[in-house]
């Protein structure tokens, strides 16, 4: 299998490519190909040679058609692209939908609380249900204020509450 080398700069004698007679550029650039003719020097062809010896034998159109079959196979699959994002769309809106409308059906538990420990119920609220009008009984004990233990209570300090009706003196000045 020959070895080839590429230059942008041709190290050795003639310094061009054996069929254009053009120096290498960064653009196109020689390929060494390794043989070396008697009072000529290195044989160099150039990128663009190569490219046009490439399509006149037919190689360039057979790639080129492999490239085109398979840049119409990506087109066809990128047609698909807005179908399946459509239907994901509406996919992940039924999931949305219908994840909402379960967790709406799921009741809220219950949690009945004492002084000492919170338990939780399995009892169903019914939300249409208002409940009874009957009180409410307390289950703590009152809490009664017996006021400062440096000021005594005294006889006087009670209040009295009066049923009879007030009487005011009305004064327009």
């Amino acid at each position: 299998m020959p070895h080839y080398a590429t230059w942008e700069r041709a190290p050795y004698h003639p310094y061009e490519c054996v069929v254009c007679t053009h120096e290498a550029t960064a653009t196109n650039v020689l390929v060494d190909t390794g043989r070396v003719i008697e009072d000529y020097g290195d044989v160099y062809l150039c990128a663009s040679c190569i490219s046009s010896l490439a399509e006149y034998l037919g190689i360039v159109k057979a790639v080129k058609a492999e490239a085109e079959a398979k840049l119409e196979e990506l087109n066809q699959e990128l047609d698909k692209v807005p179908a399946l994002i459509e239907r994901l769309v509406n996919g992940i809106r039924d999931l949305s939908i219908s994840t909402s409308a379960d967790l709406l059906a799921i009741s809220a538990p219950v949690v009945l609380v004492d002084d000492k420990d919170a338990k939780q119920s399995d009892i169903k609220l019914d939300e249409n249900e208002h409940g009874d009008d009957s009180v409410a009984e307390s289950v703590s004990e009152p809490v009664v204020d017996k006021g400062s233990d440096s000021v005594p209570a005294g006889a006087g300090s009670k209040r009295t509450s009066s049923s009879g009706t007030r009487t005011s003196t009305t004064s327009n000045r």
